[in-house]
């Protein structure tokens, strides 16, 4: 059978452009000229459309398998995931995954899949040649997706901006963020880094608007990174009253570092970190930590594609969902609540 990329090949254009041409995309802008070139050259090489397997869902991730393997949060998002899809009869087909390949995966046949899941950051081109190559398709875990894109996420900026205001407005002192960068990528694999992360961006809006101290380290999200950063607290001639940490095996880390030093657990400042995975109720102190609702990823994932894939619906829909904070011994209520 010819395939996208044969036909794309012989007409000299791009995969992504012969899909769109040949699936009708009525959001591409391609000159008449070459329309009818894919178009010729399609019919030349006795193309058949295939019928589009509407049961079948392709997932195209950011992470590796030994991250989905490692991470607890990886491993859970796609867990719930798996679960739902078998719910829904829906087969998800192998995860395409972009991570350090050194050449760009056939998007040809994407367009031939029901609908795509793509998971974790991606470039702002990379999410437009996936969109490109299947308009089914969903975003999960990314709050910078183009409007035209069905999404599940969390605001992370504001939720992280309310929860910094409201510990401002409890304490005189100043409170430190310890996180990492934000991470994208593009589908040939190269990685763009920066310092767009949503949380940290939120944490220093709030610091400057309450005219406090910025105390912010970023690197990699690894407790080895977190403990490392105990002896940077240590020595601040002005030590936070709280940090907040952007996920657990920071804080993890930082505790850890702590206890190396042989500072009490009763000197800790008080610590809040993002995730609330099993590790945090075996801390000394306990840590408080914001859950990220993990299973909800993934059944509102699916739900979106089916809805798309089965044509109830063609505008955007987004599903906003809204973490919560289990308070334990390292960070009090009190800090954000009167």
């Amino acid at each position: 059978m010819v395939s996208i990329r044969q036909i794309a090949t012989e007409a000299g254009v791009s995969p992504a452009t012969v899909s769109r041409v040949l699936n009708d995309d009525p959001t591409f802008s391609v000159s008449d000229q070459t329309r009818q070139l894919v178009q010729n050259t399609a019919e030349r090489l006795a193309y058949i459309k295939p019928e589009r397997f509407t049961k079948t869902v392709q997932v195209v991730s950011s992470q590796s398998r030994a991250m989905e393997v490692i991470d607890p949060y990886f491993r859970t998002m796609r867990l719930a995931i798996e679960e739902e899809a078998k719910k829904r009869a829906i087969h998800l087909t192998p995860t395409i995954r972009i991570f350090n390949q050194r050449t760009k995966p056939d998007l040809g046949s994407l367009s031939d899949v029901g609908g795509l899941l793509v998971i974790g950051g991606f470039t702002p081109e990379a999410l437009a040649e996936l969109q490109a190559a299947n308009q089914n398709i969903v975003a999960v875990d990314d709050a910078t997706i183009p409007a035209s894109m069905d999404g599940v996420y969390i605001d992370l900026f504001a939720y992280t901006k309310k929860l910094v205001d409201q510990v401002y407005a409890h304490t005189e002192g100043s409170v430190a963020y310890i996180g990492g960068k934000r991470a994208m990528r593009n589908l040939d694999g190269t990685e763009v880094i920066d310092d767009s992360e949503s949380r940290y961006q939120a944490y220093k809006t709030s610091t400057k608007e309450h005219h406090r101290l910025l105390q912010a380290k970023l690197g990699p999200w690894t407790s080895e990174f977190g403990e490392s950063q105990a002896d940077w607290y240590l020595k601040l001639r002005n030590q936070p009253d709280a940090i907040l940490f952007a996920n657990d095996p920071l804080a993890i880390g930082f505790i850890r570092g702590l206890m190396q030093a042989n500072i009490s657990p009763r000197d800790f400042p008080h610590m809040l970190s993002f995730d609330d995975t099993d590790m945090t109720r075996y801390t000394t102190p306990t840590l408080s930590s914001i859950e990220i609702p993990l299973q909800l990823f993934g059944e509102n994932a699916i739900r979106l594609l089916s809805e798309r894939i089965s044509g109830k619906r063609t505008h955007a829909s987004r599903v906003i969902l809204e973490p919560s904070i289990t308070f334990r011994e390292s960070f009090p209520e009190s800090l954000i609540k009167d």
